[in-house]
């Protein structure tokens, strides 16, 4: 009976190490799965935002054009001169605080786009990152198992 449970010994002292690498390897897979679905998801919220911009400065040259036309209009019912220096300077104050504006707008969507992309980024590497990591905690496990059975 002894010897029957020698062989199943060695088979089980062999079968542990190689189940340790297969299950640091599995680890490393799944946290590095888990890592590529939140960039996926950052680079998504990236694409969302650079389209969220585009679409908010052409709105947003719209309405200024619209208020730019608004002015011109009163100032033209009202009999004024479109070339007199106060046409101008109400056009010109307009235009600076509707261009203004937009590139706040635009701008703070544009870094959030970019932040998102970074995040993407990163979860990409922390993912192949904790592949490596499992791969070398799994051989570091069955390289103690097998240290410990020589022993």
């Amino acid at each position: 009976m002894g010897a029957a449970a020698g062989p199943a010994a060695s088979v089980a002292s062999a079968v542990s190490p190689v189940m340790a690498i297969a299950s640091g390897v599995m680890q490393g897979e799944g946290a590095q799965a888990a890592d590529q679905y939140q960039a996926q998801k950052a680079e998504v919220a990236a694409q969302y935002a650079k389209t969220a911009a585009t679409q908010t400065d052409a709105q947003m040259r719209e309405n200024l054009n619209t208020q730019l036309g608004n002015i011109d209009a009163v100032r033209a019912a009202s009999n004024v001169d479109p070339t007199s220096p106060t046409s101008q300077a109400v056009r010109d104050r307009t235009a600076f605080i509707g261009d203004r504006s937009r590139s706040i707008q635009v701008g703070n969507i544009m870094a959030q786009a970019s932040q998102d992309e970074a995040d993407s980024q990163y979860l990409n590497s922390a993912g192949s990152y904790a592949l490596n990591m499992g791969i070398a905690s799994g051989i570091t496990n069955a390289a103690g198992m097998i240290a410990k059975t020589k022993v």
